[in-house]
């Protein structure tokens, strides 16, 4: 069961007095009173919650797909560096082999297909995804590392094509509708998403230390505004007060942000910690000035927020997509590449945190698979 421990402290501690030069601007101020790891006060109230065995069916089918699919998660994991190969994708990603799925274009940039949302008007067809095109990106700057330099030039295109779907305000827009599962209305062309903004500041970052070109500095600052830009301003940032209004001190970045009429968030877990990790990848971005101690206020604040959704996010034996299971009441989304993904992340973050609770949790979910964690100490033998 999910209980809290209380502490009541000063806001004193919670806040960040040594970040007393930035600007106070309204993603400050937030950033200044969000909650800190370990510091939860007394009128906070976090749903009670225990899975028992009500979902062994879905846990089962969850763990039967994990095993019979072959997923590895110990292949991601590295010593993560802000200017690294990210998450070894240079042999753990791959955008070929399903051409039904996804095309490229003549300048060897990835299409995805989408199928028809007739409520927007839309017939379906291949469309660039800013997600998909940071996640090439990644891909082949982590083969140029790795050593293959010939990457270097579609790399560059991809980046070029990413910051063409820029906004002005620093948004990465998708070109296509898109009806999430959980909303009522459809995300119409335009939206935007906390994933893309994550992502895009660990590409940029990447991208900086490569070329020194400081075209990537100025579109990683406004990708970083827009991320912190409230979620009723247009932005990406939210908070926890979809698990219950007392919570508001507690950041979330939002995947899927609310568009009404709905109005409860659903927390994706892994969008959370991809968008974490590019908040952490843009705090070593020395560049980038204040918006770089901005970044590491914020991984900061969003720490302790996943600390607090990890354990509504375990079913009993497998890791749900999010949190619709608690705050929607209904069958909690389980996906074999999401387990995989939440186990490799949060090792990820124990690395750079040296936090046991990070570890814990991907031991944790790694054994619902794995019981004798073999795959992690591969990983392990290869330091």
């Amino acid at each position: 069961m999910v209980k809290q421990s209380i502490v009541v402290v000063s806001l004193l501690l919670v806040g960040c007095a040594n970040r007393s030069h930035l600007p106070q601007t309204p993603a400050v101020i937030a950033m200044e009173n969000c909650a800190r790891p370990g510091h939860v006060f007394a009128y906070e109230q976090f749903p009670n919650y225990d899975p028992g065995n009500r979902y062994w069916k879905i846990v089962t089918d969850g763990v039967n797909s994990y095993l019979g699919e072959h997923y590895e998660y110990s292949i991601y994991i590295n010593a993560h560096q802000w200017d690294g190969r990210y998450f070894n994708y240079n042999v753990t990603k791959n955008f070929e082999g399903n051409p039904a799925r996804v095309i490229f274009d003549n300048d060897g940039l990835p299409k995805v297909k989408y199928e028809a949302v007739p409520e927007a008007n839309y017939a379906g067809g291949f469309e660039y995804n800013p997600t998909t095109l940071i996640q090439f990106a990644l891909m082949e700057h982590a083969k140029y590392l790795a050593g293959d330099k010939s990457q270097l030039p579609v790399l560059l295109r991809a980046i070029d094509k990413l910051l063409s779907m820029q906004n002005a305000s620093g948004g990465f827009e998708y070109p296509f509708p898109y009806h999430h599962f959980q909303n009522v209305n459809t995300y119409m062309p335009g939206w935007t998403s906390a994933i893309a903004q994550g992502q895009a500041l660990s590409l940029l970052a990447r991208a900086y230390s490569l070329t020194g070109n400081k075209a990537y500095i100025e579109a990683g600052d406004k990708a970083l505004a827009f991320l912190l830009t409230d979620t009723k301003a247009g932005g990406s940032r939210d908070s926890l007060a979809s698990l219950s209004p007392s919570l508001s001190r507690y950041v979330m970045f939002e995947e899927y942000p609310i568009v009404p009429p709905d109005t409860k968030s659903n927390y994706t877990v892994n969008g959370f910690i991809h968008t974490l990790i590019g908040l952490h990848d843009w705090s070593y971005v020395k560049e980038a000035g204040d918006d770089a101690t901005i970044a590491g206020g914020y991984f900061a604040c969003g720490l302790a927020t996943l600390k607090m959704i990890v354990p509504y996010a375990d079913i009993g034996g497998f890791s749900a997509y999010d949190l619709g299971h608690v705050i929607y009441k209904r069958n909690p989304i389980v996906n074999p590449s999401y387990h995989d993904t939440h186990i490799y992340m949060l090792y990820t973050l124990h690395n750079l945190t040296n936090d046991p609770f990070f570890k814990e949790w991907a031991d944790r979910w790694a054994m619902d698979v794995d019981p004798e964690l073999k795959y992690y100490k591969k990983y392990l033998a290869t330091k």
